[in-house]
């Protein structure tokens, strides 16, 4: 049998849970919708090792365009109030999430932290989801801890896998 999607699947449960459980504690966006694609690639291949410089540094890119889009040009529009059709919300939104992309893929390329998952963070910001200063820091903070997860995750599995008294069935 193939255990590979559950093997996956468990990885980036455990790498989201205790973010979903700090979440709940505090009260805070500790979980935001492009956390999902970041633990999924942490989990699907896991021999590549991804880099804390290309995940905690492709984020705070996102953090970086995505703030300066919908301070510059979004403000106060949000999703949110994207209520009918060709509003004035909706003509800040279109330009601001064009920006956004702009920004963070010149820093990432710039910076040669490219991490696919920070373009959906800098539409969570642009876009008014997650606006404040405090979210970005937020953001930044619960993405250095999945990494910090993954690499402690990562460490156990493969001192597992090393432990001769541990037996794979196959």
């Amino acid at each position: 049998m193939n255990y590979k999607p559950i093997a996956i699947s468990l990885k980036a449960t455990m790498l989201i849970l205790p973010l979903g459980i700090i979440a709940w504690y505090s009260g805070n966006a500790f979980i935001f919708p492009s956390l999902g694609p970041t633990a999924y690639l942490m989990a699907d291949d896991w021999n590549s090792r991804l880099s804390l410089r290309e995940v905690l540094g492709g984020h705070i890119c996102g953090v970086i365009g995505g703030s300066i889009s919908y301070f510059w040009i979004v403000s106060p529009a949000t999703m949110i109030n994207l209520s009918r059709l060709q509003s004035e919300a909706g003509l800040q939104i279109a330009p601001g999430a064009g920006l956004a992309i702009f920004l963070t893929s010149v820093l990432m390329i710039l910076t040669k932290t490219s991490h696919p998952p920070a373009c959906a963070t800098t539409l969570i910001i642009s876009l008014g989801f997650l606006p404040k200063m405090h979210d970005g820091l937020i953001i930044i903070f619960a993405v250095a801890v999945l990494y910090v997860l993954y690499h402690f995750l990562f460490m156990m599995i493969d001192k597992a896998n090393k432990n001769p008294n541990f037996k794979k069935e196959g």
